[in-house]
């Protein structure tokens, strides 16, 4: 692993820093979103935080035919709108956050690349130093979080891939189920 820590401008912070916004991958170039802490209780929380949870709905990638289901504003998110990835995506792109707009659910081999096994155990796989404030709470007893791939599995694409962040498995996830998201960029593109 080798990751910078980043402000809200996406200028570099020293390795000890406590407070940034966000993380480049110094191998793949990509800049990764760092979850804001828990601040209230659910449907009134940041827009950021890692409690907030989406269902997968995504109509600009290839969703096998099945982009998935928009759930309810403001029931697992703060969105006005709905709690479904694409809604989520367009207000962190509308943001600006770190400095860019080309905000995006990752793949499979790019969420997997920020998995650490030597943290299983410690209620996360997620590198704790860098990605602070990774969601614990359980939804049909695993953490999963989601990546922009639909999966075969359950038939009728109506599954996506995740990642259970306890465990570090992939698991093929009902589109329509709540998970949580961790966004990525790449920093030659910033549309």
């Amino acid at each position: 692993f080798d990751f910078t820590k980043l402000d809200q401008f996406a200028g570099e912070l020293p390795d000890s820093s406590t407070t940034f916004s966000c993380v480049r991958d110094n191998i793949s170039g990509l800049i990764w979103e760092v979850k804001q802490a828990t601040s209230g209780t659910l449907p009134a929380t940041q827009l950021r935080e890692a409690q907030n949870s989406y269902s997968w709905f995504l109509t600009s990638v290839n969703n096998g035919g099945e982009s998935g289901f928009e759930a309810p504003a403001r029931t697992s998110c703060p969105s006005t709108v709905n709690c479904g990835l694409e809604q989520y995506i367009t207000e962190v792109n509308e943001a600006n956050y770190c400095g860019g707009n080309n905000w995006r659910v990752p793949t499979h081999g790019e969420l997997s690349s920020l998995l650490s096994f030597a943290q299983e155990g410690s209620g996360s796989v997620m590198i704790a130093d860098f990605f602070p404030n990774t969601a614990t709470q359980l939804i049909n007893g695993v953490v999963p979080y989601w990546t922009m791939q639909t999966s075969v599995e359950g038939g009728e694409n109506a599954f996506a891939w995740a990642i259970d962040m306890i465990s570090g498995k992939d698991i093929g996830y009902p589109k329509r189920n709540l998970g949580y998201v961790r966004l990525v960029r790449d920093t030659s593109n910033n549309d």
